[in-house]
């Protein structure tokens, strides 16, 4: 142990108890009263990510800033102040721990127990009270809600249909007792009896053997917890298949029988090889794919049929290492025995046998096919690149399968980023570009409409062509708003291979149309303040031009001839005047006018019903730059 200067030694150090705290997988670290790490395990460096010479000697919250204030930093104070012992629960890396913290005659020791898939269990349930269908469905873990009461099966998510190969209505025509193996001993009546269990009689978790649809025995793992979810009492059940990890040697020799089903296989090539590569059975679809017969392939080395590109990628293979648990995929360029080329995606697991790797089980599926479409594509792609190279619209592309194919120079010069950063990159990584994080933009919309349409408004639709207009707060570094158009891209045979979106900056034209938006706001309400204003003067009021169209006419005014106010602006004041004189009628209103004093006139109003009624009105001139431009007339009945 690193024995740092001002760090205190602990009780046992280098001894035989730290041999075992380092050989265990519990994350372990012992503190000073002063939080300074005397000691801490391999496993609890490998967890935060660190070595364990970086963390022994220096204080913990140098070490871990955000950790100041959580959970465990409180708990530890409250240990080195009571000397009493107590848990936290602390997030460790991407897991969940929960840590156990004693009191020590220099500091404290907190060892860590893994509780993550407890913590997965606790956010399976929790999303049900929410009642989120779309995260009830995306568990991993088959959950199952039941009746408390008959057993009754009343809802399911996608992970436990397919766990029991059923359909979910088919699920809902079930109870808890339909899944059980129903075997000596794991019958159905003390399955359900450890259902009905209340909490603080029974524990957590059970293992227990059920049945599927197809009769398949397995093991699981079930925990229950009961809750209220809308009006009623449920069990929520959260199912784990257990059943690799509860082989024994004579199910795994079983392992080695069922495998001969799987060689009836009439589509892909199935084959069992030894670890040095030999050949030991291969199905019938191996002789059709491969055109040597079974009894020539088993006298063969996986090596020999490959190509020279494939061979170094197969020997560099070490089978015996692979973990049990685990299986590995690999494409393959397979020669035939007729010197034809293949290529194959394999998938190759191990056997394993007293707890070591006998021999490796794979599955071979001829997909030439699609090898020769992806070659097609990638030439497609490169023809579309070197053509939108030269398009002045920033332009992408992406295929089927989200990956970017195509990504201009005016996409460089939008994004800052180079087309070598971004070709073949997939899994949003475009979204960084515009949004700081992974998530679908415009061109996803082709491909994923559904997923997609929730982040953008479409302006317009147009032969399949998606257009819209958007903000994109993080293209480099600042807010930018864009016009795109995205639409659907086909190979010469018609096929959808992908969507293309092009882009534009319409920042600066934003900017001035949401300034002008603001201005005309701003006149909208300066109009109608004045509005209000003239409404309230006294007298009936309008103005008009110097060819009589009236421009504005007040409330009164409109009263007084039995008009709206809105119906007035536009007219010319010779329908609703009457003037004998002929002194303020047509071209004869600048000559009253440039008398330049306010004058008073007997006119005669005609209303809108047509009736005359005499009236006197008073004349000002309106100015603008020097010019009479119009009039003020006030009516006086």
């Amino acid at each position: 142990m690193n024995n740092r200067k001002g760090v205190k030694t602990m009780p046992g150090e280098n001894t035989e108890y730290q041999v075992l705290m380092d050989s265990i997988d519990n994350p372990v670290i012992a503190l000073q009263e002063d939080l300074k790490v005397m000691y801490c395990n391999p496993a609890y460096a490998k967890q935060v990510g660190r070595r364990v010479d970086e963390i022994e000697g220096y204080y913990l919250l140098e070490i871990f800033p955000e950790n100041t204030g959580n959970a465990s930093h409180l708990a530890y104070l409250e240990v080195l102040e009571t000397g009493k012992s107590t848990s936290a629960q602390s997030k460790m890396g991407n897991q969940y721990f929960s840590e156990r913290i004693f009191r020590t005659p220099v500091g404290i020791i907190s060892l860590a127990d893994n509780v993550d898939n407890l913590k997965r269990w606790e956010e399976a349930v929790e999303s049900l009270t929410t009642d989120q269908r779309a995260v009830f469905d995306e568990i991993n873990d088959a959950v199952v809600i039941h009746d408390v009461n008959d057993n009754r099966i009343v809802d399911v998510n996608k992970a436990a249909c397919d766990m029991f190969s059923y359909g979910r209505e088919e699920m809902l025509e079930l109870s808890m007792g339909d899944l059980t193996a129903d075997e000596p001993p794991y019958n159905r009546d003390d399955f359900l009896r450890w259902l009905k269990k209340p909490p603080e009689l029974k524990n957590k978790f059970m293992e227990w053997k059920v049945r599927d649809q197809s009769g398949r025995t397995f093991w699981i793992e079930i925990k229950s917890k009961r809750m209220k979810i809308g009006d009623e009492i449920r069990v929520v059940a959260v199912i784990q298949d257990i059943t690799r990890c509860k082989y024994t040697e004579k199910e795994l020799r079983e392992l080695y029988e069922r495998y001969e089903s799987l060689f009836e296989n009439p589509t892909d090539m199935v084959f069992i090889h030894d670890l040095a590569g030999n050949f030991i059975s291969v199905n019938q679809a191996a002789e059709r794919i491969t055109g040597y017969w079974a009894e020539e392939l088993v006298k063969m080395n996986i090596q020999q049929l490959a190509s020279t590109d494939s061979l170094k990628l197969l020997r560099g293979f070490q089978y015996q290492r692979m973990p049990q648990d685990q299986s590995s995929n690999y494409e393959l360029e397979l020669v035939t025995k007729y010197d034809t080329r293949l290529f194959m995606d394999v998938n190759i697991s191990p056997i394993y046998k007293g707890g070591k790797a006998t021999a490796v089980q794979g599955i071979a599926r001829d997909i030439t096919q699609r090898k020769m479409k992806e070659s097609e594509l990638i030439e497609t792609a490169k023809n579309l690149a070197n053509f939108v190279d030269y398009l002045p619209d920033a332009t992408m592309a992406i295929d089927m399968e989200g990956k970017v194919v195509v990504w201009n120079k005016a996409m460089e010069e939008l994004t800052e980023i180079k087309a070598e950063d971004m070709l073949g990159k997939g899994d949003y990584e475009y979204g960084l570009a515009f949004y700081n994080k992974r998530r679908p933009i415009m061109v996803d919309l082709v491909l994923r409409p559904e997923e997609v349409k929730q982040y953008y408004s479409i302006v317009e639709v147009d032969k399949y062509t998606m257009i819209s207009e958007f903000d994109t707060p993080h293209l480099r570094g600042e807010g930018h708003y864009l016009w795109g158009q995205a639409m659907p891209w086909y190979d010469q045979q018609g096929n959808l291979i992908g969507a293309i979106e092009s882009l534009r900056d319409i920042t600066e034209r934003y900017k001035t149309r949401q300034a002008l938006k603001e201005a005309e706001e701003k006149v909208r309400r300066d109009r109608k303040c004045l509005f209000t204003l003239i409404d309230n003067l006294e007298g009936a009021i309008l103005t008009c031009n110097l060819h009589g169209r009236i421009r504005m006419a007040n409330l009164k005014f409109g009263n007084l001839l039995g008009y709206g106010v809105e119906e007035l602006p536009g007219m010319n004041i010779a329908e609703i005047i009457e003037d004998k004189s002929d002194q303020i009628i047509g071209a004869e209103l600048l000559s009253a006018l440039q008398a330049n004093d306010a004058k008073i006139y007997d006119i005669q109003l005609i209303t809108k019903d047509g009736i005359r009624q005499v009236a006197r009105i008073k004349i000002r001139p309106v100015w603008e730059d020097g010019k009479i431009t119009g009039c003020i007339m006030r009516a006086e009945e």
